[in-house]
């Protein structure tokens, strides 16, 4: 077995991570954050009697969630879920231990889950604040003035701190990059062999062999969805991704139908009157085109027009905006 002075002394042999890396660290923690929250939304608009629970408490939800999950990481990687997808670890500063149990567990939960979820409270109060005060006078109380007033310079304040950390993790004069890791009192190193090996051991324990390999699926499957998350950000919020859509349905382009058999008027106006010119059936939706005065189907002149851009009796030019929804009170 190795001693405790021989893995300190290969833990503080173990390289820091570059500066890109834990910006992509960072970036990747936004965007399983963003990407959450945009299934959620279209989950709750798609069905929102459904899901009005979870859309209402989604910010207490996923703090509850994301504690789990990260509870789980650094119990058992002494990282978070974005530090340990890019293969780095907390250290406590100055002890060179990990924080995987005990205080330095709880504060870094702390800055990764607690924190987060008051910065998101604080801001959608602030909203509320500032709606208020454009719509009454403020001055009445003072209080709420001052907070409208300098949030926002507290913002700005925090965002020019971890600025200069970042400048600061760049120049080697600082062992973090954001204010979080400070608060939090540890730095970022990269795995090490006995990191590996460690993983390993717990895994072949017999009475955590189950729960590691669930563990294990559980973690392959976080994985390709970070991959799949930061694939679905490329391909749809950058240049290279609009281009490769661009020719891609450039590819796929294919020539309009044959044009449909053109209508004679003498044999629409020998129609019953309650038939669709294009369906020759009961008419459904009835809608009619201002640029002739037929009255179709609406699902069947849509189509025809939104394709075609013409009237399909009278050949007139037309687009979806000449039609017109009759509504009928039935008998």
């Amino acid at each position: 077995m190795m001693t405790e002075d021989k893995i300190n002394e290969k833990l503080i042999g173990a390289g820091q991570p570059s500066i890109f890396e834990l910006i992509a660290r960072d970036n990747l923690a936004v965007s399983i954050q963003q990407a959450i929250h945009h299934i959620v939304k279209y989950l709750y608009e798609s069905n929102p009697s459904r899901y009005r629970l979870l859309w209402k408490w989604y910010d207490e939800v996923y703090a509850i969630a994301d504690l789990a999950l990260e509870n789980f990481y650094l119990r058992r990687y002494g990282a978070s879920l974005a530090e340990n997808f890019y293969g780095m670890k907390r250290v406590v500063n100055g002890t060179c231990r990990s924080v995987s149990t005990g205080f330095p567990k709880l504060r870094s939960l702390f800055m990764l889950v607690g924190w987060p979820y008051i910065l998101k409270k604080l801001e959608k109060f602030y909203l509320l604040l500032s709606t208020y005060t454009a719509m009454s006078n403020s001055r009445q109380f003072p209080l709420i003035h001052i907070l409208v007033n300098y949030y926002p310079w507290i913002k700005i304040l925090f965002s020019t701190i971890a600025f200069f950390l970042k400048i600061a993790y760049i120049l080697s004069l600082c062992n973090v990059h954001s204010p979080e890791l400070k608060f939090a009192n540890v730095y970022l190193v990269k795995f090490i062999q006995n990191d590996l090996t460690t993983f390993g051991e717990a895994n072949n324990k017999r009475s955590w062999r189950t729960l590691a390999v669930f563990a294990s699926l559980l973690t392959q499957c976080i994985t390709f969805g970070l991959y799949f998350i930061q694939f679905l950000d490329f391909y749809y919020n950058s240049d290279t991704g609009e281009n490769f859509r661009t020719e891609q349905r450039i590819r796929n382009w294919k020539y309009p139908s044959a044009p449909h058999k053109k209508l004679q008027e003498n044999s629409v106006l020998l129609l019953e009157t309650n038939k669709c010119p294009l369906c020759l059936q009961q008419r459904i939706n009835d809608t009619a085109l201002a640029v002739s005065g037929y009255v179709f189907c609406y699902g069947c002149i849509y189509s025809y027009v939104e394709q075609e851009k013409k009237c399909p009796v009278t050949s007139l030019p037309a687009n979806v905006d000449d039609l017109i929804k009759i509504f009928v009170h039935s008998a």
